[in-house]
């Protein structure tokens, strides 16, 4: 239960400096560092991002269909979410700055 709490706290914590330009400013430095790679190790990364996405709704939908929406399985789902978000910014982010 311990880890839980947590994880809760450490996902609030990054959702809520999320907000804040240095987080993009520290996003666009890590891209910019990025680009300094080779081309397959880019394409890797986004291609794990969207591995990330597809999984978290992979196992988190049957969770929780086979539980019944039982507390259990919607305390484990909803780490979901935030990951799904933090995949999605990071995505959306790269995909600006490539254009």
């Amino acid at each position: 239960m311990l880890d839980y709490i947590l994880f809760k706290v450490f996902s609030y914590l990054c959702t809520f400096l999320s907000t804040f330009p240095f987080w993009r400013q520290g996003t666009l430095r890590s891209e910019a560092r990025s680009r300094d790679q080779p081309a397959w190790q880019q394409i890797f990364v986004i291609g794990l991002l969207w591995l990330v996405i597809a999984l978290t709704l992979f196992t988190a939908i049957p969770d929780l269909v086979n539980h019944n929406w039982a507390m259990e399985a919607i305390a484990r789902a909803s780490a979901g979410p935030l990951l799904i978000l933090a995949s999605a910014e990071q995505l959306l982010i790269r995909s600006q700055i490539r254009r």
